[in-house]
């Protein structure tokens, strides 16, 4: 017989994956909340393929590379430190 609880684990772990951004999404502009937003979704990709035993080729880490290049280009104009709270 299947774990009851198991269906709560998945539901549990989007909310806490959501939450900040809720907070997030109140006080910083959409785009800014937006890069936040996927940033985090690529990060975790790469970390739980990483962690998985994947092994990037060079290319891939050299896209990683110029795709956070190109990131901190567009954004650097008008970087400002959000509020810590």
């Amino acid at each position: 017989m299947p774990d009851p609880r198991a269906g709560w684990v998945p539901g549990l772990l989007l909310f806490l994956y959501a939450l900040p951004f809720t907070f997030a999404y109140a006080d910083l502009p959409a785009g800014t909340g937006a890069l936040l937003l996927f940033g985090a979704v690529q990060i975790t990709m790469m970390l739980a393929a990483l962690r998985s035993g994947y092994r990037a080729t060079t290319a891939e880490w050299s896209g990683l590379a110029v795709a956070f290049g190109g990131l901190v280009y567009l954004t650097t104009p008008g970087v400002e430190a959000p509020p810590i709270a």
